[in-house]
């Protein structure tokens, strides 16, 4: 029964029915080189030789290690004020008790060497004093021993008047003088006011200003003169140069039988009436026709009925994404390709759609020998497709075919 069946390469889990071996599996192939272990024993590594198991455990016991020799099972020791207690599966280490010589209990309350604690636990509300000697450390002796405002480091115990680096100072009632360059979001202005004709246009003001009026081709000015001037224009108009084209003039276009046709617009328009013509392509164009220059464009469909021949000494371009092929089918079995012609004319090797009935059904694949002209084809061989899992496609039936490659979770499997 055809399946997925996993491959096993460099970095995958092995997925086996079973495995036996005629002798113990080599500590260099990833075994332990021994073919029975103590029950419950620790195991030790032997370089390349077989792992040494240590005998079992007793209760309490632990595994020593050892500078020169393999480690080895042993109790615990207590010393002085201690006290070691051995269990199944348990070791219990305890102080002897409190007082002098042993430990000191300050966990609320307490006083010991000059260091003070009261008020509850140190690690909540506890307060911490220092005495004896630990009273007289002085603050350059502490690690932080100083605080940072701005860029100035000011000394605990010490003052400063200065502060260098502040970027902002906000206060609702701030008193005192500051000194410096400040900026302000406000206009600044003052009492006076502009002189009149005190402005020179160009030398007292930046920016663009229309000195003058000046005349172009087929234009008058009038009235261009004095700071209340109405300067006016006019176009010249005429059937001469550098004259403009009165409204009522008419254009006509007349085209050729048999070649263009004329859909919209009388025989002659006025130019200022917005004239507009259609020009088309006559239904029926007879005879052969050579159309030369760069690039000739179609807009709409081109339906070629015979045969289209493509000789260009360059390479096919095409600007689709996709290209249909077969495109009068009407069934689900129906083949297709492509045929790269070798040394005999109109034969090749296909790349084609098989569309054969069987288990074969829905594959693509490849044929020597294939004749262009032909309908049908029988791959010689078939590609094999990868189906990728981690990727989200989906595992469904048309592409469980012997051959294909399926990826999930890492692993690699081959359908056979």
């Amino acid at each position: 029964m055809a399946e997925w069946k996993k491959v096993i390469v460099s970095g995958s889990a092995a997925d086996l029915a079973s495995l036996s071996l005629d002798t113990a599996l080599p500590v260099g192939s990833g075994g332990t080189g021994a073919s029975t272990l103590t029950n419950g024993g620790i195991l030790l590594g032997s370089g390349t030789g077989a792992v040494t198991p240590l005998a079992r455990l007793t209760a309490g016991q632990v595994v020593i290690g050892s500078t020169t020799g393999d480690p080895v099972n042993a109790t615990l020791t207590g010393g002085s004020g201690i006290a070691i207690t051995e269990g199944d599966g348990s070791i219990t280490i305890a102080a002897d008790g409190l007082g002098a010589g042993t430990v000191t209990n300050v966990a609320t309350a307490g006083s010991v060497n000059g260091l003070t604690l009261t008020g509850g636990p140190i690690t909540t509300t506890g307060t911490i004093t220092l005495g004896g000697t630990l009273s007289g450390i002085a603050n350059s002796a502490l690690t932080n021993d100083s605080v940072t405002i701005g860029s100035t480091e000011v000394d605990l115990g010490a003052t400063v008047t200065t502060f260098a680096g502040l970027t902002s100072v906000t206060s609702t009632a701030f008193v005192g003088a500051l000194t410096g360059n400040a900026d302000t979001a406000t206009t600044a202005t003052t009492a006076n006011g502009v002189a009149a004709n005190s402005v020179a246009l160009g030398t007292d003001t930046t920016g663009n200003y229309v000195a003058t009026l000046g005349t172009g081709t087929g234009v008058t000015i009038g009235s261009n003169t004095g700071e209340t001037s109405s300067p006016t224009i006019a176009v010249d108009y005429g059937s001469s140069a550098n004259n403009a084209v009165q409204g009522n003039t008419t254009i006509t276009v007349n085209v050729a039988a048999g070649e263009l046709t004329r859909d919209v617009g009388s025989a002659a328009q006025a130019l200022g009436g917005g004239p507009s013509y259609t020009l088309g392509l006559a239904d029926t164009i007879t005879g052969d026709r050579i159309f030369s220059g760069d690039t000739i464009t179609v807009s709409n469909d081109l339906i070629v009925q015979g045969t289209a021949s493509f000789q260009s000494t360059t390479n096919l371009e095409v600007a689709d994404q996709f290209i249909l092929l077969n495109s009068g089918s009407s069934t689900d079995n129906s083949p297709g390709g492509i045929v790269v012609q070798q040394n005999v004319q109109d034969v090749g090797v296909v790349l084609g759609y098989d569309a054969a009935a069987g288990s074969n059904a829905g594959r693509w694949g490849t044929k020597d020998g294939q004749n262009a002209s032909a309908t049908t084809f029988t791959a010689d061989a078939y590609v094999s497709y990868v189906l990728d899992i981690d990727a989200g496609q989906s595992d469904i039936s048309l592409y469980q075919k012997n051959g294909n490659i399926k990826v999930d979770s890492g692993d690699i499997f081959i359908y056979a």
